[in-house]
Formats: structure tokens, C-alpha cells, sequence
């Protein structure tokens, strides 16, 4: 059979096998246009190889987890098997050990299936491989000895013999590892360290090994010490640098990138502790020494790191450019007159600088070991200068990402200015600009936000707006009312509840604290929450903790808190309706969102968006209708005008705007006078009726009811474009006023005029 009449995912392994890796690419990609259900699955698991061998191990981790997935259905373990174990390897390399962990268990799982002895074997060693990698050392003899027990020669019981002994080692258990050593020299071991890879990952090895010699060993000029370098690493050691080439393609953020290379150079020099430190310069003065990361052996954090590090050491190494190595530090002469090196009894320090190109260091890759002396030869230098060198890379493209970063803001910003919109948010105004200014400056800062603003000038689009240009922004945005629920809602919908704590919890659920983690909870009408519920907020503000309904611990969250309110609560706390001390905590930033009327001058612009919405032009509202728009006071303000349009967009038809269409009216003749001097927030467009003062939306409401006899809360929710919360207040003060009278009970509520209610004349 012709490699032509093999289906096209062996044909792919075919071409990726004789090195022609971007034939085999474009096959897979070709085939995939069209190929579904288990034949994708090969697919994939073809592809997935080819991005292995070339050291793309997201993309192939990527591939390989969907490929895994549509094999599932094809009741065929031993190629799921196959495709799991391919899975494991990827993520190996990418530094994802448990996850590698729980994928090799079930590819050992499917060769059992499979009776696949040969297949059980490598899954097995692989995840002796990812435990040693771990540190758990009796898990990594374990699945070694497992190995050992079935069929097949991949890898050789020599190998697994020895990487057992290398286990015992690891555990203090000498002399059970010169017997297994001894085992490993009768399986065929010829006595020497170096050992061979797995058969199943010689071909990804070989391809590996076909990046430039001068990429993985650092600069060296001179051919000779390059093949005097070379010389001094093994196979596996060239692997493992070429392992880390996932992660550095992947990673934009420093910081997880740093740990990773940090804890590769710890455990591949056997140092017992390890820095990456920056130096920056200052005039005057020596450089400016910053721990960025700091790890032992075991892979925690070193606390206080600076205090630990000699500053003088890497302040040297970063001046002249040139790695500093020492055998016995306490004697060596170099280092006689650095203080920190006899405080702290330093045997064996390595410490390499971190540079790019032909420019100054940035700063040091330094580790020590304070118990060895002799601990750094030849071998860990050039591992240490090449994971320099990929350290040094890594903060150069985070540099790069960062100052791109900074570019596109600046030129957001100058669009923005120019346009007037800022994530959904119009505005020219002076009123707006000053918004959008305080919108930006929150950009780096995580401090709570409260929004203050009448009903209707878009609160939650500026709390959106401050959550997608933050750092929050690829996290959740939360939205709860505090006025819409009633108080033993409201703390359920807040700090969640467990099952069983009161009737109808048939199941637990997180509240709005927790469903928020990691992003932005706002919190609007937050003016209208119970006495009670501010407690509980503050507490949870003041600790950092919820505790839901029905459960005996606390729960840290993690969210940043914006609150909004239509009455400026400064007042409600003189009137003892808010806690003072909520206010403190909330107000820590204000932005104050102005009325429409406030900003006629952006009305235009919210008029062309609104109609754009609508799939109508601008020039489809005639010049009457937008004076009018421009005389009318906007009670409701945004979204009053937006209901307007909706309607006269409905109205009108395939026609243009007219006066008519907008349904504007003029609430001051409708049996009332307008209060003077009545202006902003709760109290705006009040008028006296009839020796009542009301709102003009209740004027509007008793006329509705004079005229038709009947109201729902929804329907006058509609008439007057408010909120739910408003509305319930605005009903909640005429029956209190005895104006109107309900009937009914929750949805089914209506409102009629009151016996007692004055009969309004519009003369």
C-alpha cells in the first residue's frame, strides 16, 4: 500500500515522521474543513503530534483535549489511550503536572480497557515521570515498578530499573538504590549517567533538536566553546530547555512564566534556593536591587526574599555583564569583603545576568546553596545561562506586550475624545468628559465606586464602563438591586444560601459576592437597602468574607464594589436613613453622572445612536421633532428619551419623525403647579397638587387613572419609564396620601382613584 492510499491522519504521521512538519500541518488543517465525529478525533490527535515536535505545546494540548473528547464515542481505547498519553506528554511540558497527573491515570485506564499491555506500560512510566517531577518519590517508584510488570520493551526495564534508583536516591534510601541501579546494569544499563529517552518520544526529540544550537545554549560566538558547550549537555538536557518552549510562547504575563523558569533552574542545578531579581539604574546611586520572584526547593515562595539575597553579588554580575560562579563562597577571595556571604554561610552561588541582544543586563538569575560546596559545574552553567537567556526573553516581550499595551490606551483615549463615547457611554459635554476622565483614572486602581445619579442617566452603564476598562475586566460583572427584593431576598441574592436553610432552598447557591469573584459586583439603589443589610455589607466590605444563610463558616471573596444611588445619601444619613460608616467605605471614589437636561449640547449624538439601534437614519427624525426633543426637560432623562424614540420609530413607520410620534407631553398643565426651584435628584420635577406635593410621574399616573380607571404597577412603571423600585415608591406615597387604593394581591395588584381623591380640572 502507497502512503497515498493511507487515510489522511496517517499520512500526516507519515509526513511528520520524515521531518516535514508544515506538509503535515496543512494536510491535517485541509482535512479538518470537513471531517466530523471520530475521523475530526484522528485528525486532531495528528495535528496534535505535529505541535508537539515543534514545540507549540498549547496549540497541541489545544488539539489533543478535543481530539480526546470525540474519541470518547468511538469504543476504541487503545486509540483514546494513545491520545491521552500524547495529552499527558503536552501538558508535562507545559509545567501542568497535575493536570498531566489525571490524564495519564485514564490513559492507563483505557489501555487496561484495551488489554494494551504495551500501551499500559508507557502510560505507566510517563506517570512515574510526571511524580518524580513532583517530588513524590514513593508514587514515582510505584508506577515505575508497575511499568516493570507488563509486557513490552518501551521504554527498557533497564530504564525503569534506574529511574527507580534515581527515585530511592531522592528519599535518602541508598543502599535500595544501588540495587536498583545493580538491576538496571543487568537489564542492559551500560553504567553511565546519561540516559536515553522514551522510544515514544525519540521522533518530538529529534524535531525538537533541530532548533539553532545558539537558541538553546545561550550566545557563544566562538564555534569551538560552542561545541565544547554542547558537549557538555546530555540528551535530556536539550530536551528539557526545548520543553520550556511552550510556556514562553504562550505566556504574556511575567510573573507565572518566572516561577516556572525559576523552578527549572532550581531543580535542574539542585540549588536549594533561587531569585530573579531586576536592577534599576539610579542616578547617583548604585542600582536599585528588586526581588521580582523568589522559590526554595520545594517550590514555595521565599517570604521577605529581600533580606535573603546578596545585593552586592548581583549588583557586580549585572555591571559587568558576565556570570559569577564560586565553589566555596565563604573562602572564595572575590567575594571576601561581601558581609551577607559569611551571615549567611554561602557554599555554592551561581548568579548570571539576564540580557537581550547586545544590551546592558536587566538584572540576575541567582541561586546558591548554602550546605554544598562544588555544587555548580560546567553542566548546571550552561543550564543556568540558557534559562537565563529564556528569562531575560521573557521580560523583554512582557516589556513589549506592556508598552503596545500603553500605545493602543493612549490612542483609545484621543478616539474617545474625539468621538465622545467611551464603552457604550455618549457624551461631548463638559459633564461627560469629566466621567469618562474619572473612568479612566480608575483603570489601574481597585478602590469602591459609588455612582450618583437620578433615575435614568445610565448608573449601570458607567459601572460597566469602569468594570471593562479595568484589570476586573476579563472576570464577571454583577448586577443587583437592592430596591427590587424585599430584605430576606436581598440577603440571599447577596451572600447566597445553602441547602435546607429556609423553605423552598432546594439546592445551595452562591450569591452575588461569589458569582462575582474575581471581577465587579454593583450594587444599585444601594439607597434603598434595609438598616440591616448595610451591617451585613459592611461587615463583608470590612472583612473580605460572606457567610451564606444556613452556613456554620465564612467565605473569602474577592471583587471590587460599585455602588449606585438616585438620592445623594449624604442627606439620607442627616435624615438617619444610611449608615455613616457604609458611607465611608462605599464613597471612597464619587462620580456623579448629570441629568440629560444638564447636557443637552449630547443629544443629538444619543439621538442618532438610539435611532441607529433602530435601523434608522438620522435624518429620518424631522427638524421639528428634534427641537422639540431639545425644549423637553427629560424627566426620566436617558432613558426616557430612548422609550421615545422606540415609540415614535414604532409610529411612524416607514416615514419620518414627527412631533406627533414622540408622545412628549408637558406635565406642568396637568392639575398642578410646578414647585420653583425644585431641581436634582429625588426631588426634581416636583409639583403641588391639590395641597399634595407629588412628583410629576404621580400626576401623570392619577390623570391615567382619572382617564382609563385602572393601573397595574407594570403599566405605570411603562407610562412614565422609570424603574421597579421607583415605581413601588411613587405607589407606595399616594397610598400613603390616600390618592389611590389597590386591589389584589403581588402580580395580580391593581390601583384605582381613591374615594377621597380630588378630582383634578386641567383649566
Amino acid at each position: 500500500m502507497s502512503d497515498d492510499d493511507l487515510p489522511l491522519h496517517q499520512q500526516a504521521d507519515a509526513l511528520r515522521r520524515s521531518g516535514d512538519m508544515a506538509g503535515a500541518r496543512s494536510l491535517v488543517q485541509q482535512a479538518l474543513a470537513e471531517a466530523q465525529g471520530e475521523e475530526r478525533g484522528r485528525l486532531l490527535v495528528a495535528l496534535g503530534r505535529v505541535n508537539l515536535d515543534s514545540g507549540e505545546n498549547t496549540a497541541a494540548v489545544a488539539a489533543l483535549e478535543e481530539a480526546s473528547k470525540l474519541l470518547q464515542t468511538a469504543n476504541k481505547p487503545a486509540e483514546l489511550g494513545e491520545a491521552l498519553l500524547d495529552l499527558g506528554r503536552a501538558m508535562r511540558r507545559l509545567g501542568s503536572l497535575e493536570g498531566a497527573l489525571r490524564v495519564l491515570e485514564e490513559a492507563t485506564d483505557q489501555f487496561s480497557a484495551a488489554r494494551d499491555s504495551a500501551g499500559r506500560r508507557r502510560a505507566l512510566a510517563s506517570r512515574g515521570k510526571v511524580l518524580y517531577g513532583m517530588h513524590d518519590w514513593k508514587g514515582a517508584r510505584g508506577a515505575f515498578r508497575a511499568g516493570l510488570e507488563q509486557k513490552g520493551d518501551d521504554p527498557p526495564n533497564w530504564r525503569l530499573h534506574h529511574a527507580m534508583a534515581r527515585a530511592y536516591e531522592k528519599d535518602g534510601r541508598v543502599g535500595e538504590a544501588d540495587e536498583a541501579y545493580e538491576r538496571a546494569r543487568q537489564a542492559g544499563w551500560d553504567g553511565v549517567g546519561r540516559v536515553r529517552p522514551y522510544k515514544s518520544e525519540e521522533g518530538s526529540a529529534a524535531s525538537d533538536l533541530t532548533v539553532s544550537r545558539a537558541d538553546v545554549l545561550v550566545d557563544h560566538d566562538d564555534e569551538a566553546e560552542l561545541k565544547r558547550t554542547a558537549g557538555l549537555l546530555e540528551r535530556k538536557d536539550l530536551l528539557k530547555l526545548v520543553s520550556l518552549t511552550g510556556a514562553l510562547n504562550s505566556a504574556l504575563a511575567p510573573e507565572p512564566l518566572l516561577e516556572l523558569l525559576l523552578d527549572r533552574a532550581i531543580q535542574w542545578s539542585g540549588a536549594e534556593r533561587g531569585y530573579v531579581v531586576l536592577c534599576r539604574p539610579v542616578r547617583g546611586e548604585a542600582p536599585r536591587v528588586e526581588v521580582r520572584v523568589a522559590r526554595d526547593s520545594s517550590g514555595r515562595r521565599i517570604e521577605k526574599p529581600d533580606d535573603e539575597v546578596s545585593r552586592n553579588i548581583v549588583r557586580d554580575t549585572v555591571s559587568k555583564g558576565a556570570p559569577m560562579l564560586s565553589d566555596n563562597a565563604v573562602g572564595d577571595v572575590r567575594l571576601a569583603d561581601i558581609k551577607s556571604v559569611a551571615d549567611r554561610g554561602l557554599r555554592s552561588v551561581a548568579c548570571l545576568p539576564l540580557r537581550v541582544r547586545s544590551g546592558p543586563a536587566l538584572g540576575a538569575l541567582y541561586v546558591e546553596s548554602r550546605s554544598r560546596s562544588g555544587a555548580f559545574g560546567d553542566r548546571e552553567r550552561v543550564l543556568l545561562e540558557a534559562l537565563a537567556n529564556h528569562v531575560a526573553l521573557a521580560f523583554e516581550r512582557s516589556t513589549r506586550y506592556q508598552r503596545l499595551a500603553e500605545a493602543y490606551n493612549e490612542i483609545r483615549r484621543a478616539l474617545e475624545e474625539r468621538t465622545g463615547q467611551m464603552f457604550g457611554l455618549i457624551g461631548k459635554a463638559r459633564s461627560m468628559r469629566q466621567v469618562f476622565r474619572m473612568i479612566e483614572k480608575l483603570r489601574n486602581h481597585d478602590a469602591p465606586v459609588l455612582i450618583e445619579g437620578e433615575t435614568g442617566t445610565g448608573k449601570e452603564l458607567v459601572a460597566r464602563a469602569i468594570h471593562r476598562s479595568s484589570q476586573r475586566r476579563e472576570f464577571p460583572f454583577v448586577v443587583e438591586s437592592c430596591g427590587a427584593l424585599p430584605e430576606g431576598l436581598l440577603e440571599a441574592e447577596l451572600f447566597g444560601h445553602e441547602k435546607g436553610a429556609f423553605t423552598g432552598a432546594t439546592e445551595a447557591r452562591r450569591g452575588a459576592f461569589e458569582r462575582a469573584e474575581g471581577g465587579t459586583l454593583f450594587l444599585d439603589e444601594v439607597s434603598d437597602m434595609p438598616e440591616r443589610m448595610q451591617a451585613l455589607l459592611l461587615r463583608t466590605l470590612e472583612t473580605g468574607e460572606v457567610r451564606p444563610i444556613g452556613s456554620p463558616a465564612s467565605r473569602v471573596v474577592d471583587c471590587r464594589i460599585v455602588c449606585a444611588t438616585r438620592e445623594p445619601l449624604a442627606e439620607l444619613i442627616r435624615r438617619g436613613r444610611f449608615r455613616q460608616d457604609l458611607y465611608f467605605r462605599i464613597n471612597v471614589i464619587r462620580v456623579e453622572v448629570p441629568p440629560l437636561r444638564h447636557r443637552k449640547e449630547d443629544l443629538p449624538a444619543l439621538v442618532e445612536a438610539f435611532l441607529k439601534e433602530q435601523n434608522r437614519l438620522p435624518s429620518d427624525i424631522s427638524p421639528q421633532a428634534m427641537e422639540q426633543l431639545l425644549r423637553h426637560d427629560w424627566p426620566g432623562n436617558i432613558r426616557e428619551l430612548r422609550h421615545s424614540l422606540e415609540r415614535a420609530v414604532l409610529l411612524a413607520g416607514a416615514g419620518q419623525i414627527e412631533p406627533q410620534h414622540l408622545g412628549i407631553e408637558d406635565l406642568k398643565g396637568s392639575g398642578g403647579r410646578r414647585i420653583q426651584g425644585s431641581s436634582g435628584g429625588h426631588s426634581a420635577g416636583k409639583v403641588e397638587y391639590h395641597g399634595f406635593v407629588l412628583n410629576r410621574r404621580q400626576v401623570a399616573l392619577l390623570d391615567y387613572l382619572k382617564a382609563n380607571g385602572v393601573a397595574t404597577n407594570r403599566e405605570y412603571v411603562q407610562l412614565v419609564n422609570v424603574s421597579v423600585p421607583t415605581g413601588w415608591r411613587d405607589l407606595k406615597d399616594l397610598l400613603d396620601k390616600n390618592l389611590i387604593r389597590n386591589e389584589g394581591q403581588g402580580r395580580n395588584t391593581v390601583y384605582r382613584l381613591s374615594d377621597e381623591a380630588p378630582i383634578s380640572n386641567t383649566d
